[in-house]
């Protein structure tokens, strides 16, 4: 790990620009470090990514990202895990699945940063088959459920468990198919109530609910009868859950459901007859009241957007784009329009970057001079739609949009740009409204963020630190700060990047900050600013 002047800092002078800016977050220098499986608990990201010392295939990572502090998971014994999958946060504990040394995979559970992981599963059988949760947790009203297969000898592929948290309170919930998979992918939560697809074994996989209880698990409709009735994703709107069911009747179509087996109704058949309409992977998109989709009436208009207000004579199509199945993948709503990537099949042009704003007239393409190539993993940072586009030949990089033409061009790090390219397959995610993404310095590996807000130290900033006293820390009630410099404004933020507090200040020099109302053990930034300087201090609310 590389050391940096403010890891060893507990403050940060934040100056507010709306200029490119590019921060390396010193994490790994190598040929990959390919960090996914990004989590943020307890202000900090959570990544997964290979090992800097190369002791095991992927270590779990953290940084609270604006003060660029990396460490490393470890045990109480400080062996570096070999972590496989993230699986979330849940109940105020981050869950993970990794293994130490020899031993076999397991579900551990880390309560707070500074804090040991501890294990949760036990199979004490290094020849035991334990496989990797493949959705991720649910909290379903106080219970914690998640999906796992252990070995055929135990429970014969993938079914639902829960955990309290502890080796004993970890159990089979539910056997849903003795002979298979029995639990498939989770929906949503409606009312209280999570929806997934499952499989007893006879009927084939349709929808079933559980309300955290065995006796509230079970099937809410056989949507096919001969057959697997539902599948892929589902979408929670206007208090109903619409999802993707089949049957021989009408093919692939858009179902919905209020959660009981009469209110489980097909919406429309769009592509009449046994033909598919939206098939298996809708894109479910909610904008302007509205739930849009992509799919097919089976006619000359092919695949295209289509929106729904959850009746029948309510679905229409939003525009035919072109002559036969138009490709529109990874729709994200930013600024009031629906940016999607999207070709024409009858052209050889690669994927375009398209928008709407839900009407025809206001469906079109985004820089068409631009050289996009087939963009796709959009964030939106600050007021930019920041994505990820091919080169001719075959290299990645950034670009940024506001939706305009003009606003429309490739980012990279002023001074740098021969030398920095984005990672082929790098992942995303935003964290402390910044945009973390893993790219190549001189063919070094790292982690680095993109926003439009400097981090920079100032020696009157640092100055004017010595002369504020923020007590105490941590803090459960209120916070006090007296300053022999007169302050202005204060502001505290959300280590998300959210504005939690703001005050404007008549040249004080004592304040008082009540936090009684925010979580505790949360992570914050307050703000102090003089007419000369501003200072950041990082505060905890305590337990």
């Amino acid at each position: 790990m590389k050391n940096t002047l403010l890891l060893s800092l507990s403050i940060l002078i934040v100056n507010i620009s709306c200029a490119q800016y590019f921060q390396e977050q010193d994490v790994f220098s190598g040929d990959y470090l390919e960090p996914y499986d990004f989590t943020q608990f307890d202000g900090y990201l959570y990544y997964l990514g290979e090992d800097d010392e190369e002791l095991v295939n992927a270590s779990m990572y953290r940084t609270n990202g604006i003060i660029g502090n990396v460490a490393k998971q470890e045990s109480s014994d400080g062996e570096v895990f070999n972590v496989r999958t993230i699986i979330g946060v849940y109940q105020g504990d981050l869950y993970f699945y990794g293994n130490l040394g020899d031993n076999p995979g397991e579900l551990w559970k880390l309560p707070a940063p500074d804090q040991n992981p501890i294990q949760i599963t036990n199979t004490n059988d290094p020849e035991a088959e334990f496989f990797i949760p493949i959705s991720s947790m649910r909290d379903v009203n106080g219970t914690l459920l998640f999906d796992l297969k252990i070995s055929e000898d135990v429970v014969d592929g993938y079914e639902l468990w829960t955990t309290d948290g502890t080796t004993e309170g970890t159990n089979l919930f539910l056997e849903i198919n003795p002979e298979g998979d029995g639990f498939r992918n989770w929906l949503g939560e409606l009312n209280g109530i999570q929806y997934f697809v499952g499989n007893n074994g006879e009927d084939g996989r349709e929808l079933w609910r559980t309300d955290g209880t065995v006796g509230g698990t079970f099937m809410v409709k056989d949507v096919n009868t001969l057959g697997n009735g539902v599948f892929g994703e589902g979408i929670i709107y206007d208090d109903r859950l619409y999802f993707s069911g089949v049957t021989p009747e009408n093919g692939g179509e858009i179902w919905s459901t209020d959660g009981t087996e009469e209110g489980t109704q097909l919406l429309i058949d769009l592509n009449e007859g046994p033909g598919d309409g939206p098939a298996f992977n809708p894109r479910f998109t909610l904008f302007n009241d509205r739930l849009f989709f992509v799919g097919s009436d089976g006619s000359a208009v092919g695949s295209e957007f289509w929106s729904t207000d959850g009746s029948s004579e309510g679905t229409e199509l939003l525009a035919d784009l072109v002559d036969g199945d138009a490709t529109i993948l990874n729709p994200t709503v930013f600024n009031g329009r629906i940016y999607f990537r999207f070709q024409d099949p009858n052209l050889s042009e690669p994927r375009s970057l398209w928008a709407t704003d839900g009407t025809e007239e206001g469906t079109l393409q985004i820089a068409p001079d631009a050289p996009i190539i087939d963009p796709r993993d959009m964030f939106q940072v600050d007021n930019e739609l920041v994505f990820l586009s091919n080169t001719e030949d075959n290299s990645r990089e950034l670009w940024r949009t506001d939706g305009t033409d003009a606003g429309t061009y490739v980012i990279q790090p002023e001074g740098l740009e021969d030398q920095w390219e984005v990672q082929g397959w790098a992942n995303f995610t935003v964290f402390g409204g910044r945009l973390f993404v893993e790219a190549f310095l001189n063919d070094d590996a790292d982690l680095w963020s993109y926003g439009a807000t400097d981090i920079t130290l100032t020696t009157e900033s640092l100055e004017a630190e010595d002369k504020m006293l923020v007590y105490p820390n941590p803090a459960r009630d209120v916070i006090w700060v007296s300053s022999e410099i007169p302050l202005r404004a204060m502001r505290l933020y959300a280590f998300d990047g959210r504005l939690v507090r703001s005050e404007e200040l008549n040249e004080a020099t004592r304040l008082s900050l009540f936090i009684s109302d925010l979580e505790a053990g949360g992570l914050y930034l307050l703000e102090l600013e003089s007419d000369r300087s501003r200072v950041v201090k990082k505060i905890q609310i305590a337990q």
